[in-house]
């Protein structure tokens, strides 16, 4: 019984894996292709360009590549 649950566990986690590299992998692309707020008279910038974007989304990055991994 007690193997069961782990099995259960470890598919629970592969699965949030999947599903967070796939909301990872919409936000990114959104990021880079997303151009907002450029100074006046210059082209506008990516908004993964800004540093709170690259916060929010990097660490999320680190974390599916680690529990792609582990």
């Amino acid at each position: 019984m007690l193997g069961a649950l782990g099995t259960g566990r470890i598919y629970v986690m592969f699965g949030a894996t999947v599903y967070l590299e796939a909301c990872l992998k919409i936000s990114l692309r959104f990021s880079a292709m997303r151009q907002q707020f450029g100074k006046p008279n210059e082209p506008e910038q990516s908004i993964i360009e800004y540093p709170m974007q690259q916060y929010r989304l990097f660490p999320l990055l680190g974390k599916v590549i680690t529990f792609k991994f582990a």
